[in-house]
């Protein structure tokens, strides 16, 4: 593979010529300085990489100050009272903090819950779900296939689930089956919509805005961020989805076996564990037997029930949808 070298200097003629064509261009400079102090096993190796939706590059500052932190201090297990206990409690609460402080979490309403990867929070979603009879899960046909998942913990405790079209060429949703789709929610059940932020599948963004278009008319919003967030900033203030599944290891690389799962706890019985399993060793009080009381999200624990529509002819069934959509 050819390796390329940047651009000379201003004596060279035809970057001069460039530069004095695209002025800005000299900012990013800055790009250049970075790759070449954090990146430089890139161009040592005649690397080119490009698989950022299955893992981010980490960056040399993170491998030193990672090691000189291990070096230089003793941590044991969290959630105990031994003083390496407690060192390694306050820097879990730490790094808790500032999750929610870069998601812009509204002070109060979002608890972050550390897993081994996104299909781990995923997981932990369709465990404490309360899905039973008469209860719904949307979810679009693009999704990854941890997500497509949950609907086995939704079938097997006699909820519906229902696959939400994408249309070519694009693979986007169209505003009017949305709308349609939307309008199967069941008042007074629980209703989960689930839908990328960024398709696995596709690279397709989809418009956030459904979030408030869905909870106007009576669901809970899990929005996969996992391939979303290493490229974009997710405004938790602005749009306040119920859960949020994450990959640390997308979005920086390293350590893996790092992930997370935002939740906000508009609502405790949606958020509380109903499916008889423990979470992350938690006993049977599923989120809340984890980390105490959820917050409260005021403003939105009674949202409008949408009028029922008739579902005849508006369920695609698990077999319409491929199970491919993996990492």
């Amino acid at each position: 593979m050819t390796q390329t070298t940047p651009y000379p200097s201003s004596s060279n003629a035809a970057s001069a010529r460039f530069l004095h064509t695209h002025p800005t261009y000299a900012g990013t400079a800055v790009l250049d300085d970075l790759r070449a102090g954090e990146y430089a096993r890139l161009d040592a190796t005649g690397q080119v990489y490009l698989d950022y939706t299955g893992g981010g590059l980490y960056a040399e500052r993170q491998l030193r100050e990672h090691l000189d932190l291990l070096s230089h201090n003793v941590y044991g297990n969290p959630h105990s009272h031994n003083p390496t206990s407690q060192a390694m409690t306050c820097l879990v609460d730490q790094a808790r903090a500032y999750v929610l402080e870069f998601f812009n979490a509204p002070p109060g309403e979002y608890v972050a819950i550390f897993t081994q990867n996104a299909s781990g929070a995923l997981k932990l979603v369709g465990e404490a779900y309360p899905f039973g009879p008469g209860d719904h899960y949307l979810l679009t046909f693009d999704n990854h296939n941890s997500v497509n998942g949950i609907r086995e913990f939704a079938r097997q405790r006699g909820a519906q689930f229902t696959y939400l079209p994408v249309v070519g060429p694009e693979l986007r949703i169209d505003p009017v089956s949305l709308d349609e789709y939307l309008g199967l929610a069941v008042p007074g059940a629980h209703n989960l919509f689930a839908f990328p932020a960024q398709s696995n599948f596709s690279g397709v963004q989809h418009p956030l805005e459904m979030i408030a278009l869905a909870h106007a008319r009576g669901w809970d919003v899990l929005v996969d961020a996992a391939a979303f967030a290493p490229t974009n900033r997710l405004d938790l203030a602005r749009w306040l989805p119920d859960f949020v599944p994450l990959s640390f290891y997308k979005m920086f690389g390293y350590p893996t076996g790092m992930g997370c799962l935002l939740v906000c706890g508009r609502d405790n019985h949606h958020l509380l564990g109903a499916g008889g399993r423990p979470l992350s060793g938690a006993g049977r009080g599923g989120l809340r037997g984890r980390y105490g009381q959820l917050p409260q999200h005021p403003g939105r624990g009674n949202r409008p029930a949408p009028p029922g529509l008739d579902r005849a002819g508006h369920h695609p069934r698990a077999g319409d949808v491929p199970d491919g959509l993996a990492d």
